[in-house]
């Protein structure tokens, strides 16, 4: 893959600069120590006390494999910055797909209703990246009696990473709520590992800038959260993103009309 020396085991994964890039593109962050050798890599990942922090190093060593066989047979070799953002967003579908037990994790909304996010303003936001270089945001403000106060959707021409546009919807949450002068909010995201920066369990350094001001925020409000859902539970924010890339930047009192301008339906909120 980079030509420099004869391909082994230990250069494949660790110590080829495509493979050093990948593995610090990740959440995990990593600088691979030059004498470490796979097999005890992978031991370190198996043995990780973090269920999420064992899956990236096996599924960056799976995908590491992967794209090593698209470059001999196809003469494909993937950007590694792209391909550490495909490793993280597999790793988020999936954990949406198996059900597994966060005892980590702030509760979810099929348990808000009994805790102490009930009574707090929520805002729900999402993220997408399009195949036209631009990026899109959706954003639903919910008041304390579970109605929705304010429906947003934005695009911008530029071309994101996935994480930072994600990133960045949590920030614009935090902010439309500093906006609306909501001092106990739950902001609610289906990615996990921006909200797990958020909540200082991770550290990820291309989002760090952005999770440094949305702690910032946080730190100025009373009781404030951010939370992750499955994407399956943000579906509404979601949809707002879909229609974002036909109407561009667009904000609606409540809820959005059941059709907008360019006929997109956008579900309405069925609340647990």
């Amino acid at each position: 893959m980079c030509h420099k020396t004869t391909e082994s085991l230990d250069h494949l994964f660790l110590q080829c600069d495509f493979a050093k890039t990948v593995w610090f593109s990740t959440p995990l962050g990593a600088h691979i120590p030059q004498d470490l050798t796979t097999s005890q890599w992978l031991l370190k990942g198996l043995t990780c006390k973090e269920k999420l922090g064992a899956q990236f190093v096996c599924i960056t060593l799976w995908k590491l494999w992967a794209a090593r066989n698209d470059c001999v047979f196809n003469f494909k070799l993937p950007n590694p910055i792209e391909l550490a953002s495909i490793i993280n967003f597999f790793v988020q579908d999936l954990n949406d797909m198996v059900p597994v037990n966060h005892n980590n994790s702030v509760p979810n909304l099929r348990t808000m209703s009994n805790s102490v996010y009930a009574n707090t303003y929520k805002i729900f936001v999402d993220a997408g990246c399009f195949l036209d270089d631009c990026t899109g945001w959706g954003l639903v403000a919910i008041d304390q009696s579970n109605s929705v106060v304010l429906s947003a959707c934005r695009k911008e021409g530029t071309v994101t990473d996935p994480v930072l546009a994600e990133a960045l919807g949590v920030r614009w949450g935090l902010q439309m709520a500093k906006h609306l002068n909501w001092n106990t909010v739950t902001i609610i995201s289906d990615a996990e590992v921006v909200v797990n920066c958020v909540n200082s369990n991770y550290v990820f350094a291309a989002i760090d800038h952005i999770i440094q001001d949305c702690q910032e925020l946080l730190l100025d409000m009373d009781r404030s959260h951010v939370v992750y859902v499955k994407r399956s539970l943000n579906s509404v924010a979601h949809s707002l993103v879909k229609l974002s890339k036909e109407v561009g930047c667009r904000t609606w009192l409540g809820h959005v009309p059941s059709q907008s301008n360019s006929h997109t339906a956008v579900p309405m909120f069925t609340f647990i």
